[in-house]
């Protein structure tokens, strides 16, 4: 991926996740901090606050895990993306993990097959869509589409 596509990138990830300072229950109840970083599933402490610069931080290595795991999954399912539609994906490890990704196992096979009409539909016909429906919406639309959102 481009220099200006991963800036887009980690631009669009931190509108999505929203920077807090102080911990909150996300979605599922996990602790999180910062940029939708999550205290419990790292068995970490939880602060009281931290400043932007931790915050930072912590989005950098979870920006950093998040596109690894999508790149390793996507060359092991012998699946190739452009890089905006790769960037949807990591955004969707980003919020759910690799784990989280490979349940959406239609969705993948029409990555896989470049169908990415069908792709779009089954991220939104997806539980995942009725938690956070503006940002499958538009995650949705990189896939159909291959355009920048945001």
């Amino acid at each position: 991926m481009t220099p200006e596509n991963m800036a887009k990138l980690r631009s669009i990830l931190q509108r999505h996740e929203g920077l807090r300072l102080t911990p909150y229950a996300d979605s599922r109840g996990f602790q999180t901090i910062g940029w939708g970083h999550n205290l419990s599933a790292h068995n970490e402490d939880i602060p009281e606050i931290i400043t932007t610069d931790q915050a930072r931080w912590y989005f950098e290595i979870d920006f950093a895990e998040a596109c690894s795991n999508t790149e390793l999954y996507l060359h092991g399912q012998k699946i190739t993306l452009d890089d905006i539609r790769f960037a949807a994906l990591v955004d969707l490890c980003f919020n759910i993990g690799i784990g989280g990704i490979s349940k959406f196992k239609k969705m993948l096979a029409a990555l896989k097959a470049n169908d990415y009409t069908t792709a779009s539909s089954e991220l939104l016909n997806s539980i995942y869509a009725e938690q956070v429906p503006s940002r499958a919406i538009e995650l949705a639309d990189m896939f159909r589409t291959g355009t920048w959102k945001g």
